[in-house]
């Protein structure tokens, strides 16, 4: 894939994880407070269904909560968002995939994980989800918390493969709730960027953003899925986490952000770029646009 007077240059296929500093905005779901003395295990992908509060649906932050039961230790962790428009409101479409994380640190109490989230838009009710692999020295569980002080969150929780999904209900009937809180911004404001192409099978393509610094320097990244790369130290805006995986990952164009923030690209591209997606770097700040797919 190339655009006129691109500048098509490989990307490491390395995640190096850097600091990052807390994103502002709106707590839209807390279930933080009240632990109910119970725990859920699985190595399949778990987790709960909630309904945001407030406006804000652009999620920078997912905290989520675990428990190595008393233990010290480490585990692997990768979490998701999904829609709930799957077979009888399931997860189904999967909004974004988290780069899996390894060996993070236990302390044996409840602790509070935070994920980094590229800007990822979600509906008004969605799942997140989390998978624990590796686990060292016992299993890692979700403890159950509730009621939520932020948001809300229906009775039962979801388990399953990423396909096929199961609820997770009490059999006596209590709420099935696990201790996690969101962070999400409001739409407005930020790059916005936009594409349409004559997908699935290639031809053109329009790229089109704005709110990127006027006549600054932009570069458009390519990657066959998305996730949450770190840009490492060797590379310009190092620490900045993209909303693309390392699947493909490439620089597309590098050039002008337009005089206003604001440009249009045109090209052709073949059947097997569709499907990717597209990001835009904007070098001057090292923000980021909204991760949009070619379809």
């Amino acid at each position: 894939m190339s655009f006129k007077s691109a500048a098509r240059l490989a990307v490491p296929a390395v995640i190096a994880f850097a600091a990052i500093q807390p994103a502002l905005g709106d707590v839209i779901y807390e279930n933080t407070t009240a632990y109910l003395g119970s725990r859920s295990f699985t190595q399949l992908q778990i987790g709960d269904e909630v309904q945001a509060a407030g406006s804000a649906r652009i999620v920078t932050e997912l905290h989520i909560g675990l428990s190595m039961q008393g233990f010290v230790g480490t585990a692997d962790l990768q979490p998701r968002l999904y829609a709930n428009d799957g077979v009888n409101g399931a997860p189904g479409t999967m909004l974004w995939e988290g780069s899996l994380q390894n060996d993070v640190p236990m302390s044996g109490g409840d602790d509070l994980i935070q994920f980094n989230v590229p800007d990822i838009e979600v509906p008004d009710t969605f799942t997140w989800t989390i998978q624990i692999s590796d686990t060292h020295p016992v299993a890692v569980g979700l403890p159950h918390y509730g009621p939520p002080s932020r948001g809300s969150s229906p009775s039962y929780a979801w388990f399953g493969n990423g396909t096929n999904w199961t609820k997770l209900t009490d059999p006596n009937g209590r709420s099935v709730d696990f201790m996690a809180k969101a962070v999400a911004r409001s739409s407005g404001g930020g790059i916005a960027l936009a594409v349409t192409s004559q997908c699935p099978s290639g031809g053109g393509i329009i790229v089109e953003w704005g709110g990127a610094t006027p006549g600054g320097q932009i570069a458009l990244l390519f990657a066959r899925s998305t996730g949450s790369f770190v840009i490492p130290n060797n590379r310009p805006c190092p620490g900045t986490t993209l909303g693309l995986s390392t699947n493909q990952l490439q620089i597309a164009y590098t050039g002008s952000a337009g005089q206003g923030g604001s440009r249009l690209l045109s090209s052709n591209i073949g059947p097997g770029v569709c499907g990717g997606w597209l990001q835009l770097l904007d070098l001057s700040t090292c923000t980021t646009s909204n991760a949009a797919q070619i379809q």
